[in-house]
C-alpha cells in the first residue's frame, strides 16, 4: 500500500479523537514559543544586564527565562503524556482490529499469510507504528515549527548572520533528502528479510520432530543460517545510513555556531552594530534551527518503519474474505 494511502486510512480510524492532536500541536506552539523566547531574553539581560551593570534588569529578565522554562516544562511533560497515551489506544485498535478480522479468514486467506507473517504484523509492526506515532506527536509537529520560528528571531536579533543559517539549513536539507532516498528502500528490504526469517524459524521449530526422524538438522541450520545471513546483510545497510547521517548532520551545527561566533565576534570587534547579547542569542537560535533538522534525520527510520509496519496491518485489515455471510436467508428445516 503507498504511504499516502495508509496514512489517510490511519486518519480515518482516529476519527473522533482528532482534539487529542489538535491539543498536542497547541502544547507544541506554547513549547516552542517559550523555548525561543528564553534567548531573547537572554540578550537582553546580556546587553542591558551584565554588559550595563543593571541588576534590577538582570533580576528582571531572570524571572522572565525561569517562567517560560516552567512554562516549557509543563507543555512537554502533558505532550509526552498525550504522545503515550494516544499510541498506545491507538495500537490496541489497530491490533484487535486485525486479530478479528484473521479469525474471518477463510482457507484461502490463512494459506496467503504464514502464521510467522501474523506474528510479525500484530507485534513487531504494531510496536513500530507505535514509536512512529509517539515521536510523530513529539517530534514531526515540533522540529518545522521550531526550524521556521528559530530563523525568524535569529532574523530579528541579527540579521547580518541570517546567511550563515540559510546555507547551512540548504545543505542539511539536501543531505536529510538524499539520506531519505536510501534508508526507506533498506529499511523495507529488512522488514521482508525479518518475516523470512521467522518463517524459517516457525517451519523448523513446528516440523522438529520430522527433522530428527529423517536426520534433516544439517539441512535446517543451512536454512536458518542462509535466511539469519541475508537479514543481517539487510539490516546492515540501513545503519550504515544513519551512522553517516547523524554525525555529519551535527558536524554542521558545530560548523554553524563556530561560523557564527567568528564573523559575529568580528563584527562585534569592528563596530557593525551587532551586540554581544545579540551574537549570543544568533548562535543559539541557528543551534535550535538545526537540530530539528538533525532530529528528522534521527525519526526517519521510526517513521518510514511504522508507515511501512502500517501498510502491512491495512493489509490484513483490508483483506476481503472468500466467504460472505447472505444476509436473509431462509433457516434449514431440521425437522424433515
Amino acid at each position: 500500500m503507498e504511504s499516502l494511502e495508509v496514512v489517510k486510512l490511519l486518519f480515518r480510524d482516529w476519527k473522533g479523537s482528532y482534539r487529542w492532536l489538535v491539543f498536542s500541536l497547541f502544547l507544541v506552539v506554547i513549547s516552542v514559543s517559550g523555548t525561543l523566547l528564553i534567548p531573547y531574553f537572554s540578550s537582553f539581560l546580556i546587553n542591558d544586564g551584565i554588559t550595563a551593570g543593571n541588576s534590577d534588569v538582570m533580576v528582571r529578565y531572570g524571572i522572565y527565562m525561569l517562567i517560560m522554562a516552567v512554562i516549557v516544562g509543563i507543555c512537554e511533560f502533558l505532550n509526552v503524556a498525550i504522545a503515550v497515551s494516544f499510541s498506545e489506544r491507538s495500537c490496541h485498535g489497530l491490533r484487535s482490529g486485525a486479530f478479528a478480522h484473521i479469525q474471518s479468514f477463510s482457507f484461502g486467506g490463512l494459506d496467503k499469510y504464514s502464521s510467522s507473517d501474523l506474528l510479525v504484523r500484530l507485534t513487531t509492526d504494531i510496536q513500530n507504528i507505535k514509536i512512529g506515532i509517539q515521536q510523530t506527536l513529539l517530534n514531526v509537529f515540533k522540529s518545522p515549527l521550531l526550524l521556521i520560528v528559530s530563523l525568524f528571531f535569529l532574523y530579528i536579533t541579527a540579521p547580518g548572520l541570517m546567511w550563515v543559517a540559510a546555507i547551512l539549513v540548504v545543505v542539511e536539507c539536501l543531505i536529510l533528502v538524499v539520506y531519505l532516498w536510501f534508508s526507506t528502500k533498506a529499511y523495507e528490504k529488512k522488514q521482508v528479510k525479518y518475516d523470512r526469517l521467522n518463517e524459517v524459524l516457525r517451519e523448523s521449530m513446528s516440523g522438529v520432530r520430522v527433522v530428527k526422524a529423517f536426520v534433516r538438522q544439517d539441512l535446517e541450520n543451512q536454512r536458518f543460517q542462509q535466511a539469519s545471513e541475508e537479514l543481517r546483510e539487510s539490516a546492515l545497510k540501513p545503519q550504515y545510513y544513519y551512522a553517516f547521517i547523524t554525525p555529519t548532520l551535527m558536524m554542521l551545527v558545530y560548523l554553524g555556531s563556530a561560523g557564527i561566533l567568528y564573523i559575529g565576534g568580528t563584527g562585534l570587534l569592528q563596530g557593525t552594530g551587532l551586540t554581544l547579547g545579540g551574537v549570543t542569542a544568533a548562535m543559539t537560535y541557528l543551534i535550535m534551527a538545526l537540530i530539528p533538522i538533525t532530529t528528522l534525520g534521527y525519526m526517519i527510520p521510526f517513521l518510514t518503519a511504522a508507515i511501512s509496519s502500517l501498510g502491512r496491518v491495512y493489509e490484513i485489515i483490508n483483506e476481503e474474505t472468500d466467504i460472505v455471510n447472505v444476509e436473509n436467508v431462509n433457516p434449514v428445516d431440521t425437522d424433515k
